[in-house]
């Protein structure tokens, strides 16, 4: 009997757990009421930012020694998950050189799946962290755009249609050149800081 009990909660649990999973996968960001509602100018991503520079590609390990790294499996959902964190030991001169600081947009820039190349999300945190070589880090010129804006754009089943990487060697690929060529709807500010407020919630 108490076997049974058990058993009866496990299916509740796992009945549970395949219906958040059903909700995540089948949830997107819808742009297109955005666009609807209002009229979007374009403008090319090369535009608004005022900085770019691709990961480092020092080894990093499970170790006690050196700098938290941030590595393709630490990036969510337009957020980021740093359950499982390696560090990478390196010079005061490229930490500095590496280091992340509040607004900085990172993406995945190459991988074997096809669709992680592409997914991004914007460093909002305190904790002294670089990123590694799979990524690529862009800061914003935030009197033009908000990076936050630019992610959930970018992360929409519309934003993703304007990514193309380019497979070669077993992985597909998109470099910051052609990254900065694709054209976003342009709202303004107060616009942007609206939906971004709406997606949050």
């Amino acid at each position: 009997d108490e076997q049974d009990e058990i058993v009866s909660k496990i299916k509740k649990q796992k009945a549970i757990i395949e219906g958040v999973e059903r909700i995540i996968n089948n949830w997107s960001i819808d742009f297109d009421s955005y666009i609807t509602k209002h009229d979007f100018s374009q403008k090319p991503i090369s535009e608004l930012i005022i900085d770019s520079l691709y990961g480092s590609s020092e080894k990093a390990d499970y170790q006690e020694d050196g700098y938290n790294v941030l590595r393709i499996g630490n990036i969510g959902f337009c957020d980021f998950k740093l359950d499982d964190i390696k560090k990478s030991i390196l010079s005061e001169k490229d930490f500095k050189k590496y280091e992340l600081k509040k607004g900085d947009f990172l993406i995945v820039r190459s991988n074997g799946n096809p669709n992680l190349v592409g997914k991004c999300a914007v460093w909002d945190l305190d904790i002294p962290f670089i990123y590694a070589s799979y990524l690529i880090r862009f800061r914003f010129d935030f009197d033009e755009i908000e990076p936050k804006y630019v992610m959930y754009y970018l992360m929409s089943p519309k934003g993703r249609s304007l990514l193309n990487p380019t497979a070669g060697g077993g992985t597909y690929n998109i470099s910051a050149t052609d990254f900065q060529k694709v054209q976003i709807s342009y709202p303004s500010p107060d616009i942007q800081k609206q939906i971004i407020v709406e997606l949050d919630a």
